[in-house]
């Protein structure tokens, strides 16, 4: 399964820009033969305040992104600020080539600095895309093992990750990243800014090892393959690490 990662230059100053854009995008990714285009993770600068770019995850942004979709043929991954019930989320939404949501992610893990701003969400999110179980994880919930590892079991073929820049250590990330995919026997792409902004679009195999065509024109092709999944490595015994949930408690 061929898929492209957006790796723009920077946030766009408002959605009229960053729709233009995605649109150029989402065309190129079809000619180019690609199923999905993932995107990072807040396109749209938010400013002093998320909530004035919050929307539901069925409203106009997402109608018309489902609208781009049938029209290219192409499925789409694409973070938003999500508002539901009061609060806001920082969410990724998933749509097929025919323009359906398959399924919206938030994300489980805030940094520091968003928690007076954004909640957690409290579920993790696999979904079917071209015969296949595949996984949403963004920011932080990257950057830790355990929502990757629980989605593996779960059943995940490989994860699909956004950031949303602003890493203090884009090398680092890129090491973390090259590890979830090793240490879950799972492919891995990730869709970010450009350097210096944020890691760029990644993509690793299930042994951790680079992948992917190369950057043309911001996007990175990827030919998907999927992964063994947990149960080809040494075989685990939970029982010595139930005590890790709770140290956080």
């Amino acid at each position: 399964m061929r898929i492209a990662l957006w790796q723009p230059p920077a946030a766009f100053s408002g959605r009229e820009p960053m729709l233009a854009e995605l649109d150029r995008r989402m065309a190129t990714a079809a000619t180019a033969g690609c199923l999905l285009l993932v995107a990072p993770e807040r396109l749209i600068a938010a400013g002093s305040s998320p909530a004035d770019l919050a929307e539901p995850s069925d409203g106009d942004l997402a109608r018309w992104l489902a609208g781009r979709c049938r029209e290219h043929g192409l499925g789409l991954v694409l973070g938003q600020i999500e508002r539901y019930a009061g609060q806001l989320f920082a969410s990724l939404m998933a749509f097929s080539p025919a323009g359906l949501a398959l399924a919206n992610y938030r994300r489980t893990h805030l940094r520091s600095e968003e928690e007076d701003r954004l909640d957690a969400g409290n579920w993790l999110t696999l979904f079917p895309f071209a015969g296949r179980r595949l996984a949403l994880l963004g920011g932080p919930d990257l950057e830790l093992p355990e929502p990757a590892r629980a989605l593996a079991l779960a059943g995940a073929e490989a994860i699909l990750g956004a950031g949303g820049g602003g890493v203090a250590e884009p090398e680092g990330l890129r090491v973390l990243l090259a590890a979830r995919a090793r240490e879950n026997r799972l492919p891995l792409v990730y869709a970010d800014f450009a350097p210096p902004r944020g890691a760029g679009a990644l993509a690793f195999d299930a042994a951790g090892r680079p992948a992917g065509g190369g950057v043309r024109g911001e996007l990175l092709r990827v030919d998907l393959e999927p992964g063994e999944g947990p149960g080809a490595g040494p075989k685990r015994r939970p029982e010595l690490y139930a005590r890790l949930t709770e140290i956080d408690a």
